[in-house]
């Protein structure tokens, strides 16, 4: 066992074993790559792209250690402890709310205190990527929700979403864009965020019925819209962005499954 094995965690044992349990299943079944590949994805929570970077790194040896984080020693912390307690207490005071705030006001204050205390002030994707470190979905629930049934949603259901006739089941789901915006501001480029993609998909036949893309983290607002486009004809949209291609899809679906999305 080599070093690196040693030093890896439990969780990260147990995730590593989830996912090669998963791509063991995508090698030995009889399902078409692609369907068998978006099965896996739609289990482990992660994108397509994730499973087939997976399979790349298992398939040869079949090695649940070639799947546990590459890691070269320990890092140092980018931010110091101050800073990062500025995070920690302001996203419990503004942030943690029953009505979820917009999160950049909450970094522009989380920077003006920093300034204030002649620390360096945080990215906003520095910040973003605290709050599933600070608070688990079950805390964020209980926040901002009354009763155990919106607690009971959090809770992992083994199984896989299946539908005989189209609009069924759609599922929606959230993934980060490989794309990054850069706003440029008297000459220099200043980091934005990536953005963020919601699509709706048809369970029975795997087509793309709506998406929304925006630079907000995915929240009912972007569910909505994603579903008002799902629901429409598509003809208008795609005249007024001179898209010469048919999308027929549309319709209002029977049940609707939103897959939960952690903040990364």
């Amino acid at each position: 066992m080599t070093l690196r094995e040693n030093e890896a965690s439990d969780e990260a044992w147990a995730k590593a074993t989830r996912i090669a349990r998963e791509l063991d299943r995508i090698l030995d079944g009889q399902e078409p790559m692609r369907t068998a590949v978006s099965r896996a994805a739609s289990e482990l929570r992660l994108s397509t792209r994730q499973v087939y970077n997976h399979l790349r790194r298992y398939r040869t040896e079949r090695r649940v250690s070639s799947l546990l984080p590459k890691t070269g020693g320990a890092r140092r912390a980018r931010i110091s402890p101050a800073v990062e307690e500025i995070i920690s207490a302001t996203l419990r005071e503004i942030w943690l709310q029953p009505e979820q705030p917009d999160l950049a006001p909450i970094v522009d204050e989380i920077r003006t205190r920093c300034d204030s205390e002649g620390l360096d002030p945080p990215a906003y994707v520095t910040v973003s990527k605290r709050i599933p470190r600070l608070f688990t979905p079950e805390e964020i629930a209980r926040r901002r929700h009354s009763g155990g049934k919106n607690l009971r949603r959090l809770k992992p259901r083994p199984g896989y979403i299946r539908a005989n006739h189209a609009l069924d089941v759609v599922q929606i789901d959230h993934t980060p864009a490989d794309i990054q915006f850069v706003e440029v501001i008297d000459g220099q480029g200043i980091y934005i965020g990536r953005p963020y993609l919601t699509i709706a998909a048809d369970v029975a036949t795997s087509a793309i019925i709506g998406f929304c893309l925006t630079l907000e983290q995915p929240s009912r607002l972007s569910v909505a819209l994603c579903l008002a486009q799902a629901m429409c004809r598509k003809e208008d949209w795609l005249a007024a962005r001179d898209i010469n291609h048919s999308w027929p899809m549309f319709g209002r679906p029977k049940k609707v499954v939103v897959v939960p999305h952690e903040v990364v």
